[in-house]
């Protein structure tokens, strides 16, 4: 046990530290806790209100106004976390976080870490320097927070810890409840070796260490990569299983809605009369010896463009003779379209609206008033032949205020789920490796 106040360890029959000389014992630790629960933020994982049952990652950027005498037991206990990778393989396996019978090693953390890092590099691109953020600089000599003095390395730190325990209180909830993932998902999970092989080799790396080791950090493991994975998605499938479950009344979308419609209006243009709100797959077939660069400067004859009718066609025609479900369309999308951007989604485009930039035959089809979920049709556009499928669409403020309200419930839910977790980190041993951000920018 250490000390919450400066870090030090404590012997388990002593609650008074010696180094500090506070007293750790529950009651008294608790009532500080209370006093500074303005400053400690723990955020639940959040939950886009245009999108149904989506875990959307969020960055966490510390808190104003924390002035320490000494150093506290949180992320601002070390200035500087980052070793070298060649010293962090001799501590990789020390627990350095436990909640129950969780816990967290310094290798899995380092999962956490730089997904939470390079989450946030690539929301926000080229303009990562407009945040004052230099990827050549270690990010634990960069001060992120003036007020605090906290770094960046601190925030990112902080944000990885909370994702752990939001996972944590999630997974042990849904064992309580006895839910399962659902099959796809525990398909993905069991054949994630197998992906990852086939990633690698297509990168050109000849193992799946060896492309983790160059994707997500030094001397990462398969081991290390699906712990975070298998967490990911057990918490993942709970939380979206709530959310579903979560019951909203028209009386409650109504007040939502009368709350928030100056902010959905000006954020997401919706409105009581701004129609519906629409979800579709597709499948791009483009003519024949188009690329996703050509297609927007050359021209195709009418033989390539007639390849990519009579190819859509075929595809249409090879669903209709399958299963004819939402999943086997997504399927045949991930093998078959040439729309690199919703590829790895099965072809998804959601939350779609009159409003939306998007090619108008494309456009038209989507909102066509007579659609009903499970419409196939092929169409033709600038880019190619769109093999569609319309898998939902309702009013958009509708989709928004029953969301919106789901989403608040859900914050309750974590909330009261992560007062009743105890966790316990040892920032004393916590170690981050270093990683060259260079080639992220």
């Amino acid at each position: 046990m250490y000390c919450r106040y400066c870090g030090t360890e404590l012997n388990r029959k002593d609650n008074i530290c010696l180094a500090c000389g506070k007293d750790n014992s529950p009651k008294k630790v608790a009532a500080a806790e209370r006093k500074k629960a303005n400053k400690k933020l723990i955020k639940s994982i959040i939950i886009c209100v245009l999108v149904v049952a989506l875990l959307i990652p969020t960055v966490y950027f510390g808190v104003k106004g924390i002035i320490y005498v000494t150093k506290p037991n949180d992320v601002a206990f070390k200035d500087n976390y980052a070793i070298d990778v060649a010293e962090a393989a001799k501590h990789r396996d020390v627990v350095i976080a436990t909640a129950g019978e969780y816990t967290l090693t310094n290798a899995q953390l380092q999962v956490f870490y730089w997904t939470r890092v390079y989450d946030f590099l690539n929301q926000l691109g080229s303009y990562v320097s407009m945040y004052g953020l230099d990827l050549t600089k270690p990010l634990g000599d960069q001060i992120k927070d003036k007020e605090t003095g906290e770094t960046w390395e601190q925030a990112f730190l902080a944000q990885a810890l909370t994702d752990w325990e939001n996972y944590v209180v999630m997974i042990d909830a849904a064992k309580k409840e006895g839910h399962k993932m659902d099959e796809e998902t525990q398909k993905q999970v069991d054949n994630l070796y197998e992906e990852l092989e086939e990633v690698a080799l297509s990168a050109n790396i000849y193992s799946v260490e060896g492309y983790l080791d160059v994707n997500v950090c030094r001397g990462c493991t398969f081991e290390d990569y699906k712990y975070y994975v298998e967490m990911f998605s057990y918490a993942q499938s709970y939380y979206n299983y709530k959310l579903e479950q979560m019951e909203v009344t028209d009386s409650e979308m109504e007040t939502y809605f009368s709350e928030n419609s100056a902010a959905l209006k000006s954020n997401y243009g919706v409105t009581k009369d701004s129609g519906k709100l629409v979800d579709v797959r597709h499948i791009l077939i483009m003519p024949k010896g188009a690329t996703e660069e050509t297609i927007r400067t050359d021209k195709f004859d009418d033989e390539a463009w007639a390849y990519a009718e009579t190819t859509a066609n075929e595809i249409l025609a090879q669903w209709k003779a399958g299963e004819q479900t939402e999943t086997a369309f997504a399927e045949l999308a991930m093998e078959k379209t040439q729309d690199s951007g919703s590829k790895d989604t099965g072809g998804f485009y959601g939350s779609i609206s009159s409003a939306s930039s998007l090619v108008k035959p494309f456009l038209d089809w989507c909102m066509d008033e007579s659609r009903v979920v499970g419409d196939t049709e092929v169409v033709k556009t600038e880019y190619g032949y769109h093999v569609m499928y319309y898998s939902f669409g309702e009013e958009g403020w509708i989709v928004c205020s029953r969301n919106g309200v789901r989403s608040e419930k859900m914050d309750k839910l974590m909330s009261s789920l992560n007062e009743a977790c105890e966790a316990e980190i040892n920032y004393k041993k916590l170690e981050l490796v270093t990683v060259d951000l260079t080639s992220s920018s």
